[in-house]
């Protein structure tokens, strides 16, 4: 199904579907050999209320402050209201204990010849479980550690202030066609996890359920790995003096194509590391010296494996997420 109903330029609501006795009226893509200059559709989901009746008109029109949502003639027997239509948006919706990446990208998935695994474009959201009570963990503002020059000030929807637990628990997908919401259980060893699935029973599936063409399309989190080279620029440290001192600490540097702009954004690879026997698709960035200093001396390359197929349904990589440091 190409046709995207649920996406990020999305007005705030759209009536769609319905009876629309033979002339479909929406908008499908532009044709310079039909009369109209363009290719009409009928919406034929499930994404949102009926609007059939007069009642739910007048809670619409009165919820959205549009009169034409109550008189208006297109309105007709079967038309839905489609509203929440941005994904990070819609999962929020769906489940407020995440916290959600605010950079969903879309994918086309299930481009096979299986017919019980239909072609849909998808949006796919990284959701993250946080906390600011873990023991014995330094506090970070995950804003403030996901933002770079690329991106500018990060945006977290349902971030605390500060943090110092965070796991990328769930996958989210979105149905850009009806906006069904999946979240798909990332990280099976999550205990905060494991307890929102108790609370909300039936409201996670299981990573096993997740085809193998979906699951080639998911990739490591570019802002969970922000904030693991910002823990890593001090972290890396190992010995007392020097940790305590500061003098060994590392930096990430500022992008040097946009002067004060923020720090160099890290970047997607296919790449070998010395004890890879081949190349994979990883996820990287670098390090300089740190302090009050100039001097922008590479003294370390940090790479996350990203590649997350393994050619079968529900099963991942098993060098997903293994971080890998340099020291120069």
């Amino acid at each position: 199904e190409p046709r995207i109903y649920f996406g990020q330029q999305s007005p705030s609501y759209s009536i769609v579907g319905g009876d629309d006795g033979g002339s479909p009226r929406e908008l499908d893509y532009p044709d310079d050999k039909s009369d109209s200059g363009q290719v009409n559709t009928t919406f034929a989901g499930n994404g949102g209320p009926d609007v059939s009746n007069p009642w739910n008109r007048l809670l619409y029109a009165v919820r959205f402050q549009e009169m034409n949502i109550l008189f208006s003639q297109e309105v007709r027997d079967g038309s839905q209201i489609l509203y929440n239509r941005n994904p990070a948006q819609r999962v929020s919706k769906v489940a407020p204990w995440l916290t959600l990446d605010g950079n969903p990208y879309p994918a086309v998935v299930d481009d096979d010849d299986d017919p019980s695994t239909p072609k849909r474009v998808v949006w796919i959201l990284d959701g993250y479980t946080t906390t600011n009570n873990y023991p014995y963990a330094q506090h970070e503002s995950l804003e403030d550690s996901m933002s770079d020059a690329t991106t500018g000030q990060a945006s977290l929807l349902g971030a605390p202030e500060k943090s110092n637990y965070v796991r990328n628990s769930v996958k989210a997908v979105v149905d850009a066609y009806d906006g069904a919401v999946t979240l798909y259980e990332w990280d099976e060893q999550d205990p905060i996890l494991a307890a929102w699935s108790k609370v909300f029973p039936g409201s996670v599936t299981p990573m096993s359920q997740m085809s193998a063409d979906l699951m080639a399309h998911m990739r490591y989190p570019e802002d969970l790995f922000k904030v693991q080279r910002t823990v890593m620029a001090k972290y890396h440290v190992t010995n007392p003096e020097d940790f305590y001192s500061g003098g060994d600490f590392w930096k990430v540097p500022d992008d040097p194509t946009k002067s004060g702009a923020g720090a160099q954004a890290p970047y997607y690879l296919t790449l070998k590391m010395p004890d890879q026997d081949k190349a994979s698709f990883s996820l990287s960035s670098v390090y300089i010296i740190g302090g009050n200093t100039d001097r922008n001396v590479l003294t370390g390359f940090m790479a996350v494996d990203s590649e997350t197929a393994s050619g079968e349904p529900g099963v991942r990589n098993p060098d997903y997420g293994k971080l890998r440091l340099l020291e120069l």
